[in-house]
């Protein structure tokens, strides 16, 4: 049957044979699986139709930065959103941006330094695309970006593409009420207009403030844990619990950001995964908290 699928979908897009996801995640882990990236989002309609139609599973791939996948690779199509109709950017009116999902935020940054648009300079240095960071409501520094979000469009299940205002989506920390099945595929955001020099002093700052505080020597998936509370970081507990530099053969707890398990090189799936399983249980049992994966696991 996925021949013969493939076969049909070679004029919708392209596959990647032997594709391995240590190649598209930040952690450098991964098994192989079977990738595609459709043409544009016409495309994408008509493969999600005969993959929803064929009872096939699939998942949509970001940039990989805080995702872990298992050595064996999974089972499940792997697509990939990329070209015109997925990383589109575009000023509007009244400093709206259109930005497809599939551009890089650090492209987004860099277009919004260009025109002058303030607001999003917490982002620097967040490794994901923007349909990535909305899926997760990414922030730092006390913001999110669901906040400067005004509009999403979704691909839903049936193939029908649907704009969703932002105040008719619920959206927390770390969370956004969609379908599992809902792709964004686009967003509108509000910025403001803000002098060059200003923004980019902020994106200095900000850059240099990550460089200092979190891990960037090793690859990582990011902070592995959502924070319990604002004034509890999920860090400040691993480190009080004395597991920071704590390894498991290749993988190890940053002596730098206790929210981060890095590879030191050659680390497997099994090694990241034992780490936090036995932070869970080790915060558990210490302070009677249970901790949020931030860190999502396909395997």
């Amino acid at each position: 049957m996925l021949r013969e699928i493939k076969k049909y979908t070679e004029r919708l897009g392209w596959w990647q044979a032997a594709a391995v996801m240590r190649d598209f995640t930040t952690i450098k882990i991964g098994g192989r699986v079977k990738l595609f990236f459709p043409r544009g989002l016409e495309e994408l309609t008509k493969t999600i139709s005969l993959f929803n139609k064929e009872g096939l599973k699939y998942r949509i791939l970001g940039n990989g930065s805080n995702l872990l996948v298992s050595d064996r690779g999974i089972k499940d199509i792997i697509i990939k959103l990329k070209g015109a109709d997925f990383e589109y950017i575009r000023k509007e009116k009244n400093n709206l941006v259109a930005v497809g999902s599939g551009l890089s935020l650090q492209k987004l940054l860099r277009f919004c330094q260009e025109e002058s648009l303030g607001g999003l300079e917490f982002l620097v240095g967040v490794p994901a695309t923007l349909g990535g960071a909305i899926k997760n409501n990414a922030g730092a520094l006390g913001k999110e970006i669901m906040d400067f979000v005004t509009s999403l469009t979704v691909l839903k299940k049936s193939g029908k593409l649907v704009k969703l205002e932002s105040k008719h989506v619920r959206y927390s920390y770390r969370y956004l009420q969609l379908k599992k099945s809902d792709i964004i595929v686009g967003a509108v955001l509000r910025l403001r207009k803000t002098r060059r020099k200003y923004i980019r002093k902020r994106l200095d700052f900000n850059r240099a403030y990550r460089r200092r505080t979190q891990e960037i020597r090793f690859a990582s998936a990011g902070c592995v844990f959502a924070n319990p509370s604002l004034s509890l970081p999920a860090g400040l507990l691993i480190e009080a619990a004395g597991l920071k530099g704590f390894r498991k053969n290749k993988a190890a707890v940053s002596c730098r950001h206790a929210n981060f398990i890095v590879n030191l090189g050659g680390a497997s799936f099994k090694d990241v995964f034992y780490l936090i399983k036995y932070i869970e249980k080790n915060i558990r049992d210490t302070f009677g908290i249970t901790l949020k994966r931030e860190i999502e696991i396909w395997s």
